[in-house]
């Protein structure tokens, strides 16, 4: 239902203008200026006691820094054709080529290599500007039948309106609910209804024998994100993100836990939607969508 808010919310109101009841910067929202340059560093640990036997290796990493309004992936939507495609064979191009049908919901689509060994490093560069302040990126954990790793709707800007120094965010393995195979090297078999993206964890019906005592499975590496420049706003005023979007605070709220000056709570409390001059509680909105049939 998230999704189908935060497409509605968009789309009916663009130009809408967020008031929160605290001074923390609502969701989606970035009064940051200038548009910042980062690294992309994935640092993958690949300790499975038990690694399958060819080639353990990870995909190119691919992903955009992008607005609240585009979800690249969520744990417990199902998997676009991109996130299909990039899980189970590594793929980019699909991926890639939906992040620019996105248009100005999106900024900088980030790429880096792959590389063939269990652990390793890669990085790139990629620009935010503060109607794409969120980063989302994935890599195939490879060989295997639809897991990856990834993070989502990383917010690179403070609640306070600077570009954070450096985001480092866990790279946990997820299931893209695509492909029922109970191993690393399982021929393919489709899943079919296709299931939502889950974490894979110890009492999950498809997991790979990477755990933790505790039940849960463990990072097999990090994302970080590390600011290297800022330079002046060059893109002018983009009618589709030139106003803080109208979303449900729950789709921008990262998976992973995060080390960093970052924290949960610079997403924001409490927002309200400004429409002429009347302000709208966004619960009470999504009431009012679901009353016109808009949201279930």
């Amino acid at each position: 239902m998230s999704l189908l808010i935060c497409a509605t919310m968009c789309a009916l109101l663009g130009s809408a203008t967020w008031q929160a009841a605290s001074a923390a910067t609502p969701p989606g929202c970035c009064n940051a200026t200038g548009t910042a340059t980062y690294r992309m560093r994935f640092t993958a640990v690949w300790t499975d006691p038990t690694p399958p036997t060819s080639f353990p290796h990870w995909s190119a990493p691919i992903g955009t820094s992008h607005s609240a309004c585009y979800v690249m992936w969520a744990r417990g939507e199902l998997a676009s054709e991109g996130i299909k495609s990039m899980a189970e064979f590594g793929g980019t191009g699909t991926l890639s080529n939906e992040i620019n049908a996105q248009g100005a919901q999106t900024l900088s689509t980030i790429r880096a290599n792959g590389f063939g060994t269990a652990s390793g490093t890669t990085d790139t560069t990629f620009t935010v500007d503060r109607y794409h302040p969120l980063a989302s990126v994935t890599s195939m954990i490879a060989p295997s039948p639809d897991w990856f790793v990834g993070t989502r709707n990383t917010n690179l800007c403070s609640e306070s309106g600077e570009w954070r120094e450096r985001v480092t965010v866990d790279a946990f393995p997820y299931d893209a609910g695509t492909d029922s195979g109970l191993a690393y090297t399982s021929a393919d078999v489709v899943t079919n209804p296709r299931q939502p993206i889950a974490r894979i964890t110890e009492t999950s019906p498809r997991t790979t024998s990477y755990r933790k005592t505790s039940g849960v499975t463990a990072s097999m590496g990090t994302f970080t994100f590390e600011r290297i420049g800022v330079a002046a706003d060059n893109n002018g005023d983009n009618p589709m993100c030139s106003s803080c979007q109208a979303v449900d605070s729950s789709s921008v709220a990262t998976d992973s836990p995060v080390a960093t000056d970052q924290t949960k709570g610079d997403l924001g409390s409490a927002p309200a939607v400004a429409v002429g001059s009347t302000v709208l509680p966004v619960s009470l909105l999504v009431a009012i969508l679901h009353g016109a049939g808009l949201v279930m």
